[in-house]
């Protein structure tokens, strides 16, 4: 039970990590603001293939 509640916070904290910056890629790019896109992006890629 102590695992599998260990493993749904986890993804959440994933989640949290991750989705804000995704919303704000796909603002970005709606509103043509390349910078703001690529800044999360580039933000996004340090996050998930860090080391």
């Amino acid at each position: 039970m102590v695992e599998i509640v260990c493993n749904d916070f986890l993804g959440d904290r994933f989640a949290v990590a991750l989705i804000p910056l995704i919303c704000v890629i796909g603002l970005g790019l709606a509103q043509g603001n390349w910078s703001l896109s690529f800044g999360a992006t580039h933000t996004l890629n340090l996050l998930i293939w860090h080391e």
